[in-house]
């Protein structure tokens, strides 16, 4: 075997191991992604796989901004519950994936956002607490830019368990003085009207 049988093999080597190395390094980069952004390219159905509560609630707010419908539901556990106060019809309460389903559905129809206030974001351990602006095409008729409400979400394995969504007292007043549901004498006068929504003051 002569030098230039063997320079020819010796390049081959190098580009092999150049090629190993290449995947390596791509490997690690993936696998230092958040589990919510590799989900998100999946067809936004895959559950969230980092257990980061944070994380998943980041990947539902991006998921209802994107008006994708099975990647929300795929968010929540199958025994999941979902309160949102103060209720237009009913008791507010969705329970199964069949009034989630239709719960999102006309959520998705009607255009609805969130927006995280920042510095509202608190974790502890599994349940996570933010003040959210809420906007929807049909509050946008009504005048109503956005409204502010406080939400709670229990977080177990990457998926919603416990999920509650209540607008503030002033919000509230606002919603439904703008949809005639009550009179409209003052927000600062909330125990009356607090207590019927059964909103907290």
């Amino acid at each position: 075997m002569n030098a230039q049988t063997v320079r020819p093999a010796a390049v081959t080597l190098l580009r092999r191991r150049r090629a190993v190395f290449a995947l390596l390094l791509l490997a690690t980069g993936l696998l230092s992604m958040p589990a919510f952004a590799l989900s998100a390219r999946a067809d936004h159905v895959q559950p969230v796989q980092w257990y980061d509560p944070a994380a998943v609630v980041q990947a539902y707010v991006a998921a209802v901004n994107a008006g994708d419908l099975e990647w929300i539901l795929a968010m929540y556990a199958t025994d999941a519950v979902h309160v949102a106060l103060p209720a237009a019809e009913g008791s507010g309460v969705c329970l199964g994936k069949e009034q989630f389903r239709l719960f999102y559905e006309q959520g998705v129809t009607d255009g609805n956002r969130i927006e995280m206030v920042d510095g509202t974001l608190k974790v502890a351990g599994d349940r996570v607490t933010f003040v959210a602006r809420l906007s929807s095409d049909p509050w946008q008729k009504l005048g109503l830019d956005a409204l502010n409400a406080n939400v709670e979400v229990v977080v177990k394995d990457g998926r919603f368990t416990t999920h509650v969504v209540m607008l503030t007292p002033g919000s509230a007043w606002t919603l439904l003085t703008a949809l005639g549901t009550i009179p409209a004498p003052s927000p600062e006068g909330t125990s009356e009207w607090a207590h019927h929504l059964h909103v907290p003051r």
